[in-house]
């Protein structure tokens, strides 16, 4: 089948937003345009699918914002770093892209029987969602599957409604035949340009290259509500209760029963391996479990990736994109130091330890695989790609376990609450600090009682003109697990993985870490660290960012009250030396109980390199007898700015206190000669200074102002001396001559 300008450009109309902006790109040329023009991006996707080294050209389904237009307006050009779009440039939400594609080997086009497979069970999930009410949608053919397109209208940043929504039908209609592709739910996501050809791998009469079209489309294009899209959620069956040979095709071409053996084992045995978690070595884990499989297990690249496809999905956190594994298959087929071959063959000797216990874990027989200290050459070190990202920009880390301290009042749970909201709804942190994207958040709470936080929570929300029942991944608990006890560890992992948590807040430290336990002190860092370090290994294990709310020990210093805060201030042993990240909060002022407003310093650090110092005016208002008035306004600054308005006060202070100081000698010095009116001398005057010195300078003012006068004076002796007395007034009768008047 072929295609022509006129087509490509009939399939945009139909899912092209009107007088929107889309991208189109094709990764393969490293080529990219911004397009308003339909014509203008047929014509251009057209040239591009006519050369063979392009595998495929996409185009994103959401619009985008209009000054991404001056990029590339209505042309193509070479794409660099940054250059493509990404989820933060959508503008809205319009479709729902559910792809079925068929399992077959890496960087191979589908045969006939795989791709007609894919378009069965893409009609029977067409069915299903008609059932479950949703109007029809648009089925087109990729080229190696079949899609389905739903019209929604969603904004970009939905709270993950649609991967949830996608991660529903991958579990229903996911067989081993066909995957139901989990990872298209972002808004930036790209789709094939319908009438361009799809090259995914070499074309053979078997399996050739084919042309992506749009093979129906309702009479009436019906959006999807979001209702309709939530209500397929909850009815989501387990994973495989879904008949698997219920469609009654067989996979097109069976592998050699010796090869199917050992892809099998080989799976096994990676199913035993964790993933690796970004921040915490995972490019080191990943990198080891590959090796593994490539080279443990001696297979090719198209079998390796077969089988670590989908290990990366559901282990890998987040997972690597598919050139990044492709690299590490090939990086350790040709670096890896593991000898080919070598779990092959596996019941082995070394040096007499435990064989059989490495035997069952590569038979895939119930039992940990044996510990092994693994160890990678300078070169593998220093080619390594040990990424770290935030989930609030500058200020947390993703991976990497929290302290959130401060005194006891100073906004630690209101603070965190605004965190919590800002990353279940991907908005800025304290109005501030960007959150790249929304994550699942769960909230402990020991103390403050389900009132305080949901009337805090109300109140953030609507700081940010938002409703607090915004639909948003935020999960909360009110009776804190004993991290001591291995059970209540074990139950509150368990609770992370069942709700995809990301980031778990716990407040507060003391009741969670050390209630329940036995002889262990708070004092003993080494009875802290056993319990913080059990703390770690969980986070690590289920790959979610521990925060835990603590407070300050208390300052015998006044001066330090109001200082900027350090990890030194941390109550308890061995919590400065856990924490690898840390928000820390004291008060800059001391606070005036009813007015509602707080000044803060914020400090934040990690070992990720990350840090900053800022300063916070929070006002909270003042509750009314109807337990109304409250608010959640935050101020944000550096805090050098409030350091220096802060010295500029206290020179203020220090400035207004000198005029009180000098106004108050003159008053003296004034009250003195009015009681003198003969006049008196410096020296006699002297005795009315609290500081004798000041007597020429108050003096020197008050004849400057006219106040007082300076005369000669005689002393007893008759000697001429310098005399001060009050000044003589002027005064202007009615007659016209000049008269003065004195006390």
């Amino acid at each position: 089948m072929t295609s022509t300008v006129d087509d490509i450009a009939n399939g945009m109309r139909v899912l092209f937003e009107p007088g929107g902006i889309h991208e189109q790109r094709s990764p393969s040329a490293g080529m990219f345009g911004l397009y308003t023009d339909i014509d203008a991006a047929a014509r251009d996707a057209f040239q591009l699918s006519q050369d063979p080294a392009v595998k495929a050209v996409y185009w994103s389904l959401n619009p985008v914002q209009d000054d991404l237009l001056n990029r590339s307006p209505n042309r193509l050009s070479r794409a660099g770093a940054g250059t493509c779009a990404k989820d933060a440039d959508v503008v809205r939400r319009r479709w729902i892209l559910i792809d079925f594609d068929p399992v077959r080997p890496a960087d191979t086009n589908s045969t006939d029987d795989e791709k007609q497979t894919a378009h069965a069970l893409c009609d029977a999930a067409s069915q299903w969602l008609a059932e479950q009410g949703w109007p029809a949608g648009i089925k087109a053919d990729s080229g190696n599957g079949s899609h389905l397109l739903y019209r929604i209208d969603l904004p970009a940043n939905d709270c993950g409604l649609v991967k949830r929504c996608l991660d529903a039908l991958a579990d229903r209609f996911t067989t081993e035949f066909v995957d139901v592709d989990r990872k298209v739910g972002n808004a930036s996501r790209i789709c094939k340009v319908y009438g361009t050809l799809s090259r995914k791998g070499p074309h053979t009469e078997e399996r050739p290259h084919r042309c992506s079209s749009i093979i129906s489309i309702p009479a009436t294009i019906e959006i999807v509500t979001k209702e309709m899209i939530e209500a397929v959620i909850p009815q989501v069956p387990q994973r495989g209760n879904l008949e698997k040979h219920a469609l009654g095709f067989a996979p097109s071409e069976p592998r050699n029963n010796d090869r199917q053996q050992i892809l099998a084992r080989a799976e096994k045995w990676l199913a035993k391996r964790p993933g690796g978690v970004s921040g915490q070595g995972g490019h080191l884990d990943t990198f080891t479990a590959v090796q593994s499989v490539v080279r443990g297990f001696d297979l090719t690249e198209s079998e390796a990736l077969s089988i670590l496809e989908p290990w990366n999905q559901s282990a890998c956190s987040p997972p690597w994109s598919d050139s990044e594994l492709r690299h590490k298959v090939q990086s350790a087929r040709e670096t890896g130091t593991m000898e080919v071959g070598k779990l092959l063959n596996a019941p082995f000797e070394r040096n007499g330890h435990d064989a059989q216990r490495l035997a069952d874990a590569v038979e895939g027989v119930e039992g940990p695989p044996p510990y092994r200290v693994e160890v990678i050459s300078h070169e593998q070190f220093c080619k390594s790609d040990y990424r770290q990202r935030f989930l609030v920009k500058r200020i947390l880390v993703d991976g990497q376990p929290c302290i959130l301290g401060g005194p006891h009042k100073c906004l630690k749970t209101s603070i965190a609450l605004d965190l919590a909201f800002s990353l279940g709804t991907g908005t800025k942190f304290l109005g501030q600090f960007e959150v790249p994207e929304p994550v699942p958040v769960a909230v402990l709470s020991g103390e403050s009682g389900g009132f305080t936080l949901q009337r805090t929570m109300r109140e953030v929300a609507r700081g940010r003109n938002m409703l607090m029942a915004t639909p948003a991944p935020i999960y909360w608990g009110f009776k804190l697990p004993q991290v001591s006890k291995p059970d209540h560890l074990a139950a509150l992992g368990d609770m992370i993985v069942e709700n995809s948590i990301r980031v778990c807040m716990v407040d507060p430290a003391y009741l969670f870490l050390l209630s329940g336990s036995q002889g262990r002190q708070a004092s003993n860092i080494f009875d802290m660290g056993s319990i913080l370090q059990g703390l770690t290994e969980m986070g690590q294990a289920t790959a979610c960012t521990i925060v835990i709310l603590h407070h300050f020990k208390k300052s015998a210093n006044p001066m330090e009250r109001f200082g900027a805060p350090s990890l030194e201030d941390l109550s308890m042993s061995g919590f400065a030396e856990w924490a690898r990240q840390w928000i820390l909060l004291n008060r800059r002022e001391r606070y005036e109980p009813g007015a509602g407003i707080h000044r803060l310093w914020m400090g934040v650090g990690g070992s990720a390199g990350h840090g900053g110092a800022w300063s916070l005016d929070v006002d909270e208002g003042v509750m009314d007898d109807d337990f109304g008035g409250r608010q959640w306004a935050v101020s944000v600054d550096l805090a050098s700015q409030a350091i220096e308005q802060q010295q500029q006060r206290k020179a203020d202070a220090k400035n207004d206190k000198a005029t009180r100081d000098f106004d108050e000698r003159c008053q003296k010095i004034v009250a003195e000669l009015e009681a003198h009116p003969e006049g008196l001398t410096k020296r006699q005057m002297r005795s009315v200074m609290k500081n004798p010195d000041h007597i020429t300078t108050s003096v020197n003012a008050l004849l400057e102002d006219g106040r007082i006068t300076e005369f000669e004076l005689r002393d007893t002796k008759n000697r001429k001396q310098q005399g001060f007395r009050i000044a003589v007034e002027e005064i202007v009768n009615p007659w016209g001559f000049t008269t003065t008047e004195t006390d």
